[in-house]
């Protein structure tokens, strides 16, 4: 029992370590200048969102769940979820939060990614 906590919280340290140098990594330039714009040409940016649950073991590989409101959907994924966030990407979505939430019962920790995309 306390071998598979232990493996719960180390998976979910890589985890989070390798999203968040994933993300790093990934961006082109780390600190970007703000250009003021005219207030005419603003316009109202309207998001959708979606979340991402933690990879884990399927019946053929890695899964996470992606809920997008009342639907959820699982999709294949690795280990790391990347696979899945590359997919994400690809589809326009971005990765703007990490959270981890205690189930009911207090005895697992559920890691959710939540994305969203223009709409």
């Amino acid at each position: 029992m306390t071998l598979n906590r232990n493996f719960r919280i180390v998976f979910l340290t890589l985890f989070v370590l390798s999203l968040a140098i994933f993300v790093l990594l990934s961006r082109s330039s780390l600190v970007k200048r703000a250009v003021a714009q005219p207030q005419e040409s603003k316009k109202l940016q309207r998001w959708e969102y979606c979340y991402m649950s933690a990879p884990y073991p399927g019946k053929d590989g890695w899964k996470v769940t992606i809920s997008r409101g009342g639907d959820q959907e699982a999709l294949d994924s690795d280990m790391t979820g990347a696979a899945a966030l590359n997919k994400l990407g690809s589809e326009g979505w971005e990765l703007v939060g990490v959270s981890d939430a205690v189930t009911n019962q207090g005895n697992q920790t559920i890691t959710r990614l939540f994305l969203k995309r223009p709409k």
